[in-house]
């Protein structure tokens, strides 16, 4: 059992964001097992996204399904041309292969969107066919035994 510290993870997020986004997740980190460097669990991924204000990501899909949990701020995703408003505490699906993006209109507030992916370890190229995907792991952050 691990425990991943907000206070790390907002700090690289913040880091992150000075130097690289991506057009279709903005700023994206996934969580490394400290032990493996892979998924946190090999049936499932986890993902922390940070939404600058303003920002409108590029449509994309996943093989996999995600489960978005939002952590901060409010905004909207479009799955499939369906526009469904989110904020603070909600959660949203989007399935298998479904095409979306995610908007955060806000001029001044950021949002934080937290993710569970049913990708877990497949590889790289499995998961992301199609394109290119930036990406940056949590992997120099210390993950807390229990």
């Amino acid at each position: 059992m691990h425990t991943y510290k907000w206070a790390a993870t907002e700090q690289a997020l913040g880091n992150l964001a000075q130097v690289d986004a991506s057009p279709f997740d903005d700023v994206a980190l996934e969580y490394t097992n400290p032990h493996t460097g892979g998924s946190v669990m090999p049936s499932f991924a986890c993902w922390i996204q940070l939404l600058r204000p303003g920002i409108q990501t590029q449509a994309h899909r996943h093989v996999g399904s995600v489960v978005y949990h939002v952590h901060e701020g409010s905004g909207e995703t479009i799955i499939n041309g369906t526009r469904f408003a989110w904020e603070q505490g909600d959660m949203f699906v989007v399935p298998s292969w479904a095409w979306h993006e995610h908007h955060n209109a806000s001029a001044d507030q950021r949002a934080i969107l937290f993710s569970i992916r049913d990708t877990g370890n497949r590889s790289r190229a499995a998961r992301f066919p199609g394109g290119t995907r930036q990406r940056c792991c949590l992997k120099d952050l210390q993950a807390e035994e229990r």
